[in-house]
């Protein structure tokens, strides 16, 4: 139940971070570029370039990570 809620608070926030990204873009002293790119990270949808990048970073700890554990 706390799951459902977390994701329910989090899925919230980064609508409205993405909606004040818009509404910003227009004002001149604010980035809202900034926002909508924080409110995306926060839904999970990640250009194509990042996502790869973070598996290649992922795969390369994780092979660190084992080859630590076979070394004790």
């Amino acid at each position: 139940m706390i799951h459902i809620a977390k994701k329910a608070v989090k899925t919230t926030f980064a609508v409205i971070l993405i909606i004040l990204g818009v509404i910003s873009g227009f004002i001149p002293f604010v980035q809202g570029w900034i926002l909508i790119l924080a409110g995306l990270a926060l839904l999970g949808i990640k250009p194509h370039h990042i996502r790869e990048k973070w598996h290649s970073l992922k795969e390369r700890w994780w092979k660190k990570k084992q080859a630590s554990i076979e070394t004790e």
